[in-house]
């Protein structure tokens, strides 16, 4: 929908369509600075080489709310079901759900079935039921790599996770 949102809101929005790129791409907005996402939703393939997400691909500073992917996610480090990498105080995903029964799939690092990499920010009340495929490593149902100042709370994952080195999640 759009490819740089900045102090944006999305409400009620929704993909249906392929997003390819090579860096920052998802299926609502590739990148995100001080935006909102409510009843997003995304049901197309995402794919794109680093951050990539089925909702957003990079998120700083930014509120995530009951959105949901359907769709198929691939790339190569900060993979996730829902957003590739979510980051910098005030961001939060509460409420959010990979329901998707294709594999998020990364060939390197940091792949998530909801968040790719989490740092400074917050996952409360979400939960994926995707496959979460990495070749190189830092793998996770829910979070593919978490860094300092991240929290996860009241969420859960129910795919398998094929990885030479998986992450706790």
């Amino acid at each position: 929908i759009m490819g740089r949102a900045t102090s944006f809101a999305f409400a009620s929005s929704s993909n249906h369509g392929a997003v390819n790129g090579v860096e920052r791409a998802g299926g609502v907005a590739g990148y995100a600075y001080e935006s909102s996402f409510e009843d997003t939703a995304n049901n197309g393939t995402i794919v794109a080489n680093s951050y990539v997400g089925g909702i957003v691909g990079e998120a700083e500073s930014t509120t995530l709310m009951r959105d949901i992917h359907t769709g198929e996610v691939r790339g190569g480090s900060q993979v996730g079901g829902l957003i590739g990498a979510l980051e910098r105080p005030g961001s939060r995903l509460e409420r959010g759900a990979n329901l998707s029964p294709s594999a998020v799939r990364g060939t390197l690092t940091a792949v998530g079935g909801l968040v790719g990499y989490l740092a400074i920010a917050e996952v409360t009340e979400s939960f994926s039921l995707a496959p979460v495929q990495s070749v190189s490593g830092n793998a996770g149902g829910l979070i593919g790599e978490m860094d300092q100042g991240a929290t996860v709370a009241d969420s859960f994952a129910m795919g398998t996770v094929t990885s030479p080195q998986p992450a706790a999640s």
